[in-house]
């Protein structure tokens, strides 16, 4: 048991070792490098737990583990996400198409909403095949204003009977900018 407790805190303490890494070479190079949660620390504190003279210390390998401390910081601000952006919360799903894009345009509620567009490809075709928004929105009068990332998109809303349908008027920049990602021509449909 000795030998199993001693080869989890190594492996463990060079697990938590290598995310510290990670801090330092996203400050060195300018570039975020990601660390990998919960693994160092599950290593370090079973190998600590098995122990009996550090088993009451085995809870210290979480704040030893960067990647898990981070996850433990991050945790609330996912899981809001999460919530914001769950089916309880939807309010309106709108979809179109048009050749090889799809398009998915949701509305939630605390005016929040996510685009997605999906690209399908023929085999063998580079190019982008998806790209994704979250951002606020708001109405006025007839139309839907979009804002994400410092861009700004407008739909005009149409009614008819039971249906409704959004047409964009104004686009995002980073969707227009590249034609394949234009929404220029679609209609979206509720859902």
């Amino acid at each position: 048991m000795q030998i199993l407790a001693t080869a989890l805190i190594v492996f463990g303490g060079l697990l938590c070792l290598m995310n510290w890494m990670t801090l330092y070479q996203s400050h060195r190079t300018k570039k975020f490098h990601s660390a990998i949660p919960l693994f160092g620390a599950f290593l370090l504190g079973s190998g600590m737990f098995l122990i009996p003279a550090t088993r009451h210390l085995a809870w210290i390998a979480i704040p030893l583990d960067y990647g898990t401390l981070i996850l433990l910081f991050t945790l609330p601000q996912l899981l809001h996400g999460a919530w914001t952006t769950c089916r309880f919360n939807l309010l309106k799903e709108y979809l179109g198409s048009c050749g090889n894009k799809k398009v998915r345009l949701r509305f939630f509620r605390n005016e929040i909403f996510v685009i997605k567009l999906l690209i399908q490809r023929p085999k063998g075709e580079t190019g982008i095949t998806g790209l994704g928004r979250i951002g606020k929105w708001c109405e006025e009068n007839s139309r839907l204003k979009l804002e994400a990332n410092n861009e700004q998109a407008i739909f005009e809303l149409s009614k008819s009977g039971d249906s409704e349908l959004l047409r964009q008027v104004e686009g995002f920049g980073s969707f227009e900018n590249e034609k394949d990602c234009s929404l220029v021509g679609i209609n979206f449909i509720l859902k």
